[in-house]
């Protein structure tokens, strides 16, 4: 695993650029929606943003680890001379 470190730090990254943006837009529109008296008016505001990953980008992330780790204990193993 420490072969793919540099990779990995980056797929981190990005997942945390993206969930702190969502925390961000939602704590922007959680004071709007809770100070809002009427209910119509409360209506307008939008709800706040889907913090739910896609089907297929925890499917991809899934298979990008077994690769990984294939690859790592690949790397490991003695070859042998058959």
């Amino acid at each position: 695993m420490r072969d793919f470190s540099f990779k990995l730090k980056a797929i981190f990254a990005a997942n945390r650029r993206w969930a702190m943006a969502r925390g961000e837009e939602s704590l922007r529109l959680e004071p709007k929606r809770r100070h809002t008296r009427r209910a119509g008016q409360r209506a307008l505001i939008p709800p706040p943003p889907a913090t739910q990953v896609p089907v297929g980008m925890v499917v991809f992330g899934l298979l990008a680890a077994a690769a990984l780790i294939w690859i790592a204990i690949r790397s490991r193993r003695p070859q042998s001379d058959d």
